[in-house]
């Protein structure tokens, strides 16, 4: 789904599902295991996948993507 609350940096996300499950948990733990951490404009830090022309990253059970 495209996020609309900051148009600003799009992005987009998904929530796990039954329907995603595994495809979900795979991605989940790629973060975990070898995403890099970085701090975002407001000082938060995100762990960061960077694959291919995307990068994605865990707010609690969702995931996001946003383009590099």
């Amino acid at each position: 789904m495209a996020a609309k609350t900051m148009p600003e940096h799009p992005h987009s996300y998904v929530r796990r599902s039954p329907e995603n499950e595994d495809e979900y948990l795979r991605l989940f733990y790629r973060i975990a295991k070898e995403g890099v951490w970085e701090q975002w404009k407001d000082g938060r830090r995100y762990q960061y996948l960077y694959l291919g022309p995307f990068k994605y990253w865990r707010i609690g059970h969702v995931i996001k993507r946003a383009e590099v």
